[in-house]
């Protein structure tokens, strides 16, 4: 069967790759944050009394690359879900159709 809405499974696609991505980035960008921003505060340690404060960065980088990632994905997932209702419905639309073309067999006649 053709697909009706072929740019829309690009879409579904570019979505799940970019959350995928977006997952993979924040995982490394928070552990960078984490062992540089403890370490030694990216050089803050020695300045300010907060340098090592600046490992909870990384927390937040993150947390909130994990909160936009599944986002991402979940959007795609959303627009994969419309398409799979939408053929759904119009092969219900099709076999419906075919049932009201075939004729009815009449009831037996019991005499």
């Amino acid at each position: 069967m053709q697909n009706k809405f072929p740019v829309l499974h690009v879409i579904v696609w570019i979505f799940r790759i970019l959350g995928v991505l977006v997952l993979i980035t924040a995982l490394i960008a928070g552990i960078a944050g984490l062992v540089a921003g403890f370490g030694r505060g990216f050089g803050m340690m020695d300045r300010w009394s907060y340098g090592g404060m600046m490992g909870y960065g990384g927390v937040s980088i993150f947390l909130s690359g994990l909160l936009g990632g599944i986002f991402l994905y979940g959007a795609g997932e959303v627009i994969a879900l419309l398409l799979a209702i939408e053929e759904n419905t119009r092969s219900s639309q099709r076999v419906m159709e075919e049932k009201k073309e075939t004729p009815a067999e009449p009831p037996a006649n019991p005499s």
